[in-house]
This record gives structure tokens, C-alpha cells and sequence, in this order.
């Protein structure tokens, strides 16, 4: 059971805090993202109507910013404590996919 001082430690210590407000502000960057994403894909789909292939740039960059959200997503979840871009490098796509 959590005592009434273990959970007021938990509550004044800085480090949760900090990441609750970087949970916020990647929360916010995951929004503006997928409306990015959005317009690759409208971009994707104009160029493979109008040329009948895809455009190797944006399914790199496509899957990139799919990784991207990834990162933000298991940041968000606790499932990692290693923030996402710009406080890492840049996440490349997976070569196997």
C-alpha cells in the first residue's frame, strides 16, 4: 500500500514533472505529425495516379516519420524513457519493410 508521504514525494519530485510536461509538448508534436503524414500520403497518391510508380523519397521519409510517431508513442506510454527527436537523432526507416 502507498502511504499519504510516499505519494506526496512522488508528487513534488521534479523528474515526473518534467516529463509530464515533455508528454504534453510530444503530444502536441504527434498531432502536428500526423497531419504531415496526411499530406504525404495525399502527395503519394497524386504522384502514383499521375506517374504510375511511388516516389522513393516519400516512402522514406513516409516511414520515417512513422517510426517517428512510434518513438513519440512509447515515450508517452512509459514504455521508453528515450525522448524522441529532437533529443535523438533523427529516426531512420527500417531497411527490411
Amino acid at each position: 500500500m502507498v502511504t499519504s508521504d510516499e505519494v506526496k514525494k512522488n508528487l513534488t519530485h521534479g523528474d515526473a514533472w518534467l516529463r509530464v510536461f515533455f508528454i504534453v509538448v510530444f503530444a502536441f508534436v504527434y498531432w502536428v505529425v500526423n497531419w504531415v503524414l496526411a499530406a504525404v500520403v495525399l502527395v503519394q497518391v497524386v504522384w502514383s495516379l499521375i506517374t504510375a510508380n511511388t516516389s522513393e523519397q516519400l516512402r522514406a521519409f513516409g516511414a520515417s516519420l512513422g517510426e517517428f510517431l512510434r518513438q513519440i508513442v512509447r515515450f508517452m506510454t512509459y514504455n521508453s524513457d528515450d525522448m524522441p527527436f529532437p533529443f535523438a537523432d533523427w529516426p531512420k526507416p527500417d531497411p527490411d519493410e
